[in-house]
């Protein structure tokens, strides 16, 4: 890959080296080169200054050197700019949210437009309408049916009938978009029937658009697995098809990302067409025309990663909603709805086969059509997609289609005051033809996202962001363990002296396999209907089985790879394929359960071995939790020199000390991109001296007597009533519910309300109700009124955890008592449980006296941040937003920010509010397609951290400024994001000796600051000789005004001129 320019963008400042761009290049090195260069599949930059001084020192990364050399020459210069000025867009999203009614006028036969006239003097013999008619089957992979399924039954006859009718007519133009579908048919196909595969898509009549695995949401997706998803579609294409895409289509995903327009442009496609956005917005572009547009990021300045967008200006992308304004004329020119087939036309009037008696009349019917949609749009090039899902499976669909327009393509063509030309074509016809007839400058500058989507009246699409937390966990989870397994195993095999090394790679070991399946299966959930939760309930299982396994994976090449790490003689190792060496605690065995922690036994009073993989590249510390059998232990590092830990219990269900498990706490540290043992020996029950603490228990509305217990001795039982927990940094005051009330900050004395409650919403009664779509409540939440409920609070030196069982959620806060762990804020953990509950939604609202008015900001895909404002003549629901990992409110002089494990959707409805939905359980289909409720709930463990900052009273004043218009995490929320999403891995062994491994593996000798961070390392799996890798990068622009000081000690942050 070649970069030929300093990146450094205000907001999210990116560097990508790797796979979106390293996989498109041909010989897949990393290379530096100062030659401008027009070509989009090079990083595109906005200054002149170069981030690496010297060229030679990224060369051919992996070729020739280690990853962790390579890792340790990538330093920032710091003289590398960022943007301080505002984009200076012509449209901006928040703006026009100000200035629109959102009326919902009656617009006729436009339900939600007006009535469109066309001007009789626009089109003459030398100003001809262009009618670019695009075929097309939109596959959900998975959704009703499972992957396998659909394609067993629909989507194999639609691209075998595809590949048969192009074939046979060079005439015929088609667009395909999921890989996923198309590599499982490319992989039952002759080498004749792949060559005349090759043979269509070079002829220009098969064009694969977007290119991605799946046609991923883009509300709940976070950008690694975005990235992951689009780079395992593009290289299969590349590998399989010699091509790479160049249009974008995203016409199904509920709401638009910006991060989607700019991944795709750095991935080398040039155009994107969208669909589902809000109707009063489509209406208010499509009045001035601003249906096409450059879609920008908010802290571009230049323009440079602008995208061209098309926007659908209708309801949907089928047959109806497409031709034109009138869904009952376009639906008389869907074919596939000619009587005897099945299927209807819901305004009673049925196509009719073109012959030669009815062309003339229905060509001008249809032509009206295509004219009025060509008044929304600047130019005389018009997009008209021609399919729906699952379309085209019968070779009879083909002919009815084909045949019939082909009469009307004919016959329009064939009539000179038509002034038209209608014919069928790709996205590449259509956006070459738009090019031309007007230029690249001709279009709008638009910034911000297309969040809420509603297709209808009140109907936001908000309730997707919180369907099936169950599964939007599992999903972060398997992010976490696949980034972690692609780096240590890029790490394994790049030690390039050693031959064992390369058996790493070797198909017989089936390490590659196992990663390109645990790749596959993540890239599958990010589909618009895996993690938004809005497939059916036996799709949800299968999308669950398949992480799971993945996530299995993922584990076993982890600690393989580790294993030879550690070997004290690496080149000498032998790979034992059947071999656990090590064991991971959080085992996970069905799809629909969360399974608990496993308990580790000691041996014959043999010491458990815990190794940490750091998956970052920066050295840090984080709390190690494991359950053993006993609580009397020791704990060293891997210098043999005694650690402090703290022992706690663990309760039963029936609020009972299990004397069978017990959690042993330490803090632990491991070096960037390093692995570090730790031992737990086992030691005389008689001695509770050393370093190992047990935690002090206070239980509060105790609900029956607490039965003897040998171990814990001391427990104080209190009634009712508010209490603190305490670290010498804050005080935390609790309710008698042992729920948060607020926070002091010892050194100041400044005590901040800070009240946490969980409220409910519940179903409206009207006809229209909740469902995996869409959130339509009766009125504003309830607070969650319980009675006094049990309280169990545990202290120690290492951190103080207050547990509270409510009636529909288990509540567990926990504030870290050591200084290395203050930064990563107050952790919270929700163990939702609304099975007995019907039509409910369950949120938790945080309430403090920040002034952020009607102001908040929220994440789009964990890639950067955008503001929110909240619109009272917005229903609740539409003032809802997604929050894949973060969101915050602030004012001049605090901010509150919540970093979440998961994605979900939150507000603040109210000044000084932050509210985030938890759970939904709904009885009824909400009438989008799915045709069932949200009644497959588990018990779900949804994690926060909350962290209260200041801001610095001598902070650059130009930097204040810059954050208003470029918003940022602080530099601890972003750590702390990071390690809720990237944690240390915890391999346990009961059975490895001291003498078997190294104690340690460190491969790099720096640290690389905390905003340059390591998004992901992927092994190529082609068959050649070297093996290569792509890393991708990630800048982001960190809000550096709530440092308490100038350094942060490991993960230091870039220095802003």
């Amino acid at each position: 890959m070649r970069i030929r320019k300093c990146l450094a963008l205000g907001g999210a400042v990116l560097i990508f080296i790797g796979c979106l761009i390293i996989y498109r290049m041909a010989d897949y090195t990393l290379y530096l080169q100062e030659e401008p260069t027009n070509q989009l599949k090079y990083v595109q930059v906005s200054s002149d200054k170069k981030i690496f001084s010297d060229k030679n020192k990224v060369s051919n990364v992996i070729e020739k050197s280690n990853i962790q050399s390579t890792l340790e020459k990538l330093k920032f210069n710091e003289n590398c700019k960022s943007i301080l000025k505002e984009n200076k867009a012509d449209l901006q999203m928040l703006d026009i949210y100000n200035v629109l009614k959102f009326d919902n006028i009656d617009g006729g036969v436009w339900k939600q437009g007006w009535n469109i006239e066309i001007d009789p003097n626009r089109w003459n013999s030398n100003n001809k309408l262009k009618v670019f008619i695009v075929p097309h089957s939109h596959n959900d992979p998975g959704w009703l049916k499972t992957f396998e399924d659909y394609y067993k039954t629909e989507t194999r006859n639609i691209l075998n009938n595809m590949l048969k009718k192009l074939t046979a007519d060079l005439e015929k133009k088609f667009i395909w978009a999921e890989i996923s579908y198309l590599s499982r048919w490319w992989d039952e196909l002759s080498e004749d029937d792949q060559e005349k595969v090759k043979r269509v898509v070079k002829n220009k009549q098969l064009e694969i658009v977007t290119g991605g695995w799946v046609m991923n949401d883009e509300a709940n997706t976070h950008f690694y697995s975005m990235i992951t998803q689009l780079t395992e579609g593009h290289l299969w294409m590349k590998s399989n098809l010699q091509i790479e895409p160049k249009n974008g289509w995203t016409i199904d995903p509920f709401g638009e990302s910006p991060v989607m327009g700019y991944l795709l442009k750095k991935m080398g496609i040039e155009n994107l067409v969208i669909q589902r956005v809000h109707y009063s917005i489509k209406k208010y572009l499509a009045q001035m025309k601003n249906l096409e547009f450059y879609w920008r990021q908010s802290w571009d300045e230049t323009g440079g990663n602008d995208m061209l967008t098309h926007m659908t200006p209708f309801y949907s992308y089928d047959i109806p909603h497409t031709c034109g304004p009138d869904p009952k004329i376009c639906c008389q020119f869907d074919f596939k709805r000619l009587p005897g087939n099945g299927l209807s036309c819901p305004w009673k009037e049925p196509p009719k086969p073109i012959t030669n008696k009815n062309v003339a009349f229905r060509a001008q019917m249809l032509l009206d059509q295509y004219k009025k949609k060509s008044e929304l749009y600047r130019t005389n090039s018009l997009l008209v997609p021609l399919g729906d899902d699952f379309r085209f499976q019968h070779s009879s669909e083909w002919d009815y289609q084909f045949n019939n327009y082909n009469k009307l393509i004919k016959y329009i063509n064939a009539t000179p005051d038509f002034y038209a030309d209608v014919k069928f074509g790709t996205l590449s016809d259509y956006f070459h033809s738009l090019r031309q007839e007007r230029g690249v400058g001709s279009f709008p500058s638009l910034t911000g996202d297309f969040f809420t989507y509603a297709d209808r009246d009140d109907h936001y699409w908000s309730g997707y962001y919180t369907s099936r937390p169950f599964y939007k966990r599992m999903d972060r989870i398997l992010m976490g363990y696949h980034r972690g397994a692609e780096i240590i195993f890029a790490l394994g095999w790049s030690i390039r002296d050693l031959t064992t090394s390369s058996d790493l790679l070797s198909p017989n070991m089936g390490f590659a396999k196992m990663l390109r399946d645990a790749r596959r299966s993540l890239s599958l959930f990010q589909h618009h209907d895996g993690i938004t939760g809005t497939a059916r309930d036996n799709v949800m299982e299968d999308y669950g089985q398949k992480m799971i396994v993945a996530i299995n994976n993922s584990k076993y090449v982890i600690q393989q790879v580790s294993h030879f790490l550690l070997s004290p003689s690496p080149s000498s190792y032998s790979f034992k394929q059947e071999k656990q060496y090590f064991f991971f605690d959080d085992e996970r065995k069905y799809a629909n359960e969360w399974s608990p922690r496993k308990v580790f036994q000691f041996n014959n009073n043999e010491p458990i071995t815990i190794v940490l993989f750091n998956s970052l590249t920066y050295e840090r510390r984080e709390l190690i939790s494991i359950f053993v059998s006993t609580p009397f232990v020791e704990v060293f590092d891997h210098q043999n020199t005694p650690v402090q830990c703290q022992i706690s219990p663990f309760f039963s269900q029936n609020e009972e000390i299990d004397e069978t498990r017990f959690e042993i706490s330490f803090v632990g540290k491991a070096p960037a991109l390093g692995l570090i043992s730790y031992k737990i020996f086992p030691k005389s029950s008689s001695s509770k001296e050393g370093m190992n603490n047990f935690s002090k228990i206070k239980i509060f509305n105790l609900l029956k007597e607490v039965r003897y217990n040998k171990y814990f001795t001391d427990i104080v039982v209190k009634g009712g009533e508010d209490f603190y927990v305490e670290n010498s940094k804050i005080m935390v005051a609790i309710s008698e519910k042992g729920l948060l009330k607020s926070i002091t900050d010892k050194k100041t004395m400044e005590l901040l309300p800070l009240n946490l409650n969980f409220v409910q919403y519940l179903a409206r009664e009207s006809k229209e109700k909740s469902g995996a779509y869409l959130f339509l409540p009766d009125g504003e939440a309830t607070i969650l009124n319980d009675e006094l409920p049990s309280i169990r609070v545990f202290e120690g030196p290492l951190f103080t955890r207050v547990e509270v069982q409510l009636r529909v959620v288990k509540h567990i806060m926990c504030i870290y008592n050591t200084p290395e762990l203050w930064n990563l804020g107050i952790e919270v953990v929700n163990y939702v449980d609304i099975l007995r509950e019907n039509n409910y939604e369950l949120a938790m609202r945080l309430t403090s006296n920040v002034k952020n008015g009607n102001e908040f900001y929220t994440d789009l895909n964990g890639f950067q941040i955008i503001k929110r404002k909240t619109f009272s003549k917005l229903p609740i629901q539409a003032n809802f937003y997604p929050m894949p990992s973060s969101v915050y409110i602030e004012d001049g002089k605090s901010r509150i920010t919540v970093v979440s494990g998961q994605p979900l959707g939150a507000s603040s409805l109210k000044e000084g509010t932050l509210e985030i939905l938890q759970d939904r359980r709904l009885q009824q289909d909400d009438n989008r397609g799915l045709g069932q409720g949200v009644l497959d709930n588990k018990v779900t463990p949804n994690v926060f951290r909350i962290l209260i900052e200041k801001r610095l009273k001598n902070c650059n004043v130009s930097l204040i400024k810059l954050m208003n218009v470029f918003p940022s995490l602080s530099v601890n929320s972003y750590k702390s994001s990071q390690s809720l999403f990237y944690p240390m891995f915890k391999m346990i062994s009961p059975e490895i000796s001291l003498n078997e491994l190294s104690s340690s593996y460190s491969p790099s000798k720096t640290d690389l600051d905390v905003d340059l961070h390591l998004l992901s390392v992927r092994t190529l799996d082609e068959e050649e000789i070297k093996p290569k890798a792509g890393l991708v990068f990630h800048r982001p622009y960190l809000d550096v005004c709530f440092l308490e000081s100038p350094s942060l000690g490991k993960g230091n942050v870039s220095k802003l001129n």
